[in-house]
């Protein structure tokens, strides 16, 4: 294996329908989709605040809430499964497609039944009318629907494919909401009935970039379906441990401090969020890459490159911290900036954890991948229950800190053992050199990269 700084890389494309735009141009291509998808999604939110007030904003934002809740517990790993299994060609995109139809029939049609039965059973619950519960179970087949679709496309290495499911979506959003506002005038329900439709819309186009024949007809692959269960089954105790990782500070600041501190947490925990795009965009087109056959060291050039860039985007973000939050939610939140500066390193080490993880997604999600995972979240835990009431708020990012840098720790050491030790992490200068080269003249520098034998692939 080349050490850093001295050897060829090369991140496997796939056949067919790839776009052959190659890891960083998809990298950059999925970066500025979600920035955009993110500011359409912000647009909604004001375009509903504005129309309906807190009290209507509430109940679309439950809504909305509800129906992410449920595809999370009920998609139990497919997404990740279906790009696994298609890069790594143990499934043909038509078979994956006939297949996702069937699991949204079954787990999505079941979910549906499952919010309209707690509605009925225990309204107060739901917390939400008749109109818009039925509403959410009509959504949640679709959001699924969307999210295995797109998990189909990422399998193909189709990245534009990919992330124009998502701009459609928050574009036809944001479209039907000014329109419905302008001409009607938006209640609960059509702001409601809008934004499921618009993932109704996206799975609609998934299905034309996918042009499978005979789409509509449910196919059940059994052996495939047994494989995506123990596979899934890793993705989803790895996700919601990751999940619980980086949301449940906020609930034990809520319990131990109060509404205030949790709200000056909750603006550098938002904060903190939006530095994780960087890795977060790198990971799932890593992913792919590693379940069609890419070895360590090119995940390691992945990793070297997100080292640089992310670590440069913390130290700014935390030296302008201050002024930003001032800035963006008012002087009353001025304490948040300090929280985010003590939360800064855990991030970037986060954010590396986080590249490394879609590594092992990859390479079929091995549990002490997953139990790296779990480690990190009870130390968490423990820090949290036992230090933040003595110390305060401050404690709460020093103890995510801790936290995401042990779960870094043990992350990095499962995957040296695979790579050949932890210099293949290091970045070097031609790691430098190539992110500017890159930087500079994306299109041409990719080029060159492939023919240079550049370590950025």
């Amino acid at each position: 294996m080349p050490a850093p700084g001295t050897g060829d890389l090369d991140i496997p494309e796939p056949a067919g329908k790839s776009d052959g735009t190659g890891f960083a141009g998809d990298v950059s291509i999925t970066f500025l989709a979600k920035a955009v998808t993110y500011g359409l999604a912000f647009a909604s939110t004001v375009i509903v605040a504005r129309a309906l007030g807190p009290t209507g904003r509430g109940a679309v934002a439950v809504a909305l809430t509800l129906g992410a809740i449920l595809v999370q517990l009920g998609s139990a790993g497919f997404i990740s499964g279906f790009a696994y299994y298609v890069a790594g060609g143990k499934s043909t995109p038509a078979q994956a497609v006939r297949q996702a139809l069937l699991l949204t029939i079954v787990i999505g049609g079941g979910l549906a039944i499952g919010v309209i039965a707690l509605r009925a059973v225990a309204p107060n619950v739901v917390g939400l009318g008749w109109g818009i519960t039925v509403l959410v179970a009509v959504g949640a087949p679709g959001i699924l629907y969307m999210l295995l679709l797109q998990g189909i496309l990422l399998g193909q290495g189709r990245a534009r494919a990919y992330n124009s499911l998502d701009l459609y979506r928050a574009g036809s959003a944001v479209t039907g909401l000014l329109i419905w506002e302008t001409f009607v005038g938006l209640s609960q329900v059509a702001a409601v009935a809008i934004l499921i439709g618009a993932w109704w819309l996206a799975a609609a186009l998934g299905i034309l970039h996918l042009r499978t024949p005979k789409w509509w007809r449910p196919q059940l692959q059994q052996d495939l379906l047994g494989q995506m269960l123990r596979y899934g089954a890793r993705v989803y105790l790895g996700t919601v441990l990751g999940l619980l990782l980086i949301t449940l500070d906020l609930l034990l600041v809520n319990a131990y401090l109060g509404a205030k501190a949790a709200g000056l947490y909750s603006v550098s925990a938002t904060m903190a969020e939006a530095m994780l795009l960087i890795p977060l965009v790198v990971g799932i087109n890593l992913l792919p890459r590693v379940a069609r056959g890419s070895g360590p060291a090119a995940s390691a050039a992945a990793f070297r490159a997100t080292v640089i860039v992310l670590g440069v985007a913390c130290i700014v973000c935390a030296a302008l911290a201050g002024p930003l939050v001032r800035l963006l939610f008012g002087d009353s939140f001025a304490p948040a900036a300090s929280l985010f500066q003590l939360l800064a390193p855990g991030i970037f080490a986060l954010g590396l954890a986080a590249v490394l993880s879609h590594h092992f997604a990859g390479e079929g999600y091995p549990l002490p991948a997953v139990l790296a995972a779990g480690i990190a979240l009870a130390l968490n835990i423990a820090l949290d229950v036992l230090l933040l009431r003595p110390l305060g708020l401050r404690e709460a990012s020093i103890a995510s800190s801790t936290a995401y840098v042990v779960f870094l720790a043990l992350q990095s050491r499962l995957f040296v053992a695979r790579a050949g030790g932890y210099r293949v992490l290091i970045p070097g200068w031609d790691d430098v050199r190539t992110l500017a080269r890159l930087a500079r003249l994306p299109g041409r520098a990719e080029m060159q990269a492939h023919s240079e034998g550049s370590h950025i692939p």
